[in-house]
């Protein structure tokens, strides 16, 4: 089975539902944003917000999408001229699964409940189940995405046993294409395991079979690979590292492999690859093209440990525009722009995906609507890559915030979203304010050496702080609650103010106890 993509290049945005849950009502603006944005497909991962039938997994059961909502949402999308890809994962990353006593005993490691165990009966029924119940609720859908990445449990306990992996990943992978194909669709499956166990006899029977999605978040457009992902995992240029001389340089160990030292067949399809001290950039998307396959990039709109607050705007650029150069390279059919809304099912929530679209609309070459009608481009990016780089090291959040309120009369659309990039502006300033406040305490952790004036002014930046955190939460809960609801919302604004709120009472407990260290020290004259 062979799906030729009659349209255009496939623009595809991930929608990840683990995370903060927008509400059913801006489902519609959405949609019709995304359309505006150049987008025609979305991969939505529904995880445990899907309506599965004879299985609760949900955290949070209130907000589970009913099948009404579901088929409501994909008529809406057909209507805005976006494809639905609904996201199974099929082998690794199914936390929200695995993490019920009633299903750990599934898991390959039950430590971390996150990889079936593949030779299980049990556990292969309930993902052929899964998976059935997914490509039903999707007739429209051309494709299916069954996941596969990252099961790093497979590896591990195959190698236990004495088993081959890889032979037990392509028993899987049968059997689930399979599925697919009975049901009319293409499976599309993330290529990390495939490219860390690269075996092109091997998967060469899957070239008509199968779509690989190639993700890679660190390449940026003009680096040279010098430690790249590819062909057996993580591996350097002899040449590189430090012109052959020193193999235990920093940063490598004695197990590390070399792409000099690929077996003869590999470093040959490498060859033409070859660019200075390394690779060109992302060449595995050319390998697979080359083999035959159709293939998919994955760039970042938001990536795993993107934090709560604010994005590195600057890198998801940079990432994003090398995807779109090696998409055009290697002839592939799209791209993806993957947002992850949690690392795993088991970590907090990362931002909220108002502050993605400046990020979605560079996955367009230019041709979507003004997002912020009324404000240039150039204008958006440099305020974007001010707040970005100030998540790292600038301080120019409160200059950005400035701006986008003096400017604010100006915007013609989206208001609620320029509103959401400013506030949380606001929230990444406070964040530097209450890390300066604890430093201030935590610094003089092992001496008492202040006199108590000085304590008296570190105890009032504590209690500036402290109102300063109140009143912001109260305004973040305000905005956002519009649009977004359910456990995850609060959990995301707990993980936002609730840890500062505690570190900050810790430290006035500590600043009055020193103070009284202070006086008593000071009183008696030496």
């Amino acid at each position: 089975m062979k799906i030729i993509n009659k349209q255009k290049s496939l623009n595809i945005v991930h929608l990840d539902l683990k995370g903060v849950m927008c509400k059913t009502a801006y489902h519609k603006q959405y949609l019709k944003d995304l359309a505006d944005q150049g987008v025609n497909a979305l991969l939505i991962e529904y995880e445990d917000m899907f309506p599965f039938e004879g299985h609760q997994f949900a955290l949070d059961p209130e907000r589970v999408w009913s099948k009404s909502v579901l088929r409501s949402f994909q008529k809406m999308a057909k209507g805005f001229g976006i494809e639905i890809i609904p996201l199974q994962q099929c082998l690794g990353h199914l936390e929200y699964v695995l993490r019920w006593d009633r299903y750990r005993h599934l898991s390959e490691d039950r430590k971390y409940p996150s990889t079936i165990k593949v030779k299980s009966k049990k556990a292969r029924a309930l993902i052929m189940d899964l998976l059935t119940q997914m490509l039903e609720a999707h007739p429209d859908s051309r494709y299916v995405h069954i996941g596969m990445d990252e099961a790093h449990a497979l590896i591990t306990g195959a190698q236990t046993r004495g088993e081959d992996p890889v032979v037990l990943f392509l028993e899987l992978l049968d059997e689930l294409i399979d599925l697919c194909v009975a049901y009319g669709k293409m499976p599309i499956v993330w290529s990390d395991m495939l490219d860390d166990h690269f075996n092109p006899k091997l998967l060469a029977p899957y070239k008509d079979r199968m779509i690989v999605a190639v993700w890679d978040y660190g390449p940026h457009h003009g680096e040279t690979d010098q430690m790249l992902r590819l062909l057996g995992g993580y591996r350097a240029s002899k040449e590189w590292l430090n012109d052959g001389a020193n193999p235990e340089a920093p940063g490598m160990n004695a197990g590390t492999r070399f792409l000099e030292d690929l077996p003869g067949p590999l470093k040959k399809m490498l060859a033409p690859y070859k660019k200075g001290r390394g690779v060109v950039c992302l060449p595995q998307a050319d390998l697979w093209v080359k083999m035959g396959f159709q293939v998919m990039g994955t760039a970042a709109i938001r990536a795993s440990a993107h934090g709560e607050i604010l994005p590195d705007y600057a890198w998801l650029y940079s990432n994003i525009e090398t995807w779109k150069t090696v998409s055009k390279r290697a002839g592939m059919i799209g791209v993806i722009g993957s947002s992850w809304a949690r690392g795993t099912t088991f970590c907090p929530p990362n931002f909220n995906s108002d502050l993605c679209w400046p990020i979605i609309a560079k996955m367009s070459d230019g041709k979507s609507k003004p997002f912020w009608s009324g404000i240039p481009a150039t204008t958006v990016e440099r305020l974007t890559l001010w707040f970005g780089n100030s998540k790292k090291n600038w301080n120019m959040q409160d200059k950005a915030v400035a701006e986008m309120k003096r400017l604010r009369p100006k915007v013609k659309t989206h208001r609620y979203e320029w509103d959401s990039l400013a506030l949380m502006g606001e929230v990444l300033s406070f964040k530097k304010r209450a890390d300066y406040a604890l430093l201030e305490v935590d610094f003089f952790e092992s001496n008492n050496h202040p006199i108590d004036a000085e304590w008296d002014r570190r105890f009032k930046d504590q209690g500036d702080v402290l109102i300063l955190l109140s009143n912001l939460r109260k305004r973040v809960i305000s905005h956002f609650s519009k649009r977004y609801h359910g456990h995850a919302f609060d959990e995301w604004v707990r993980q936002l103010f609730s840890l500062y709120e505690r570190r900050i009472k810790e430290c006035q407990a500590i600043a009055r106890k020193k103070k009284q260290i202070a006086k008593k020290i000071y009183k008696t004259s030496p």
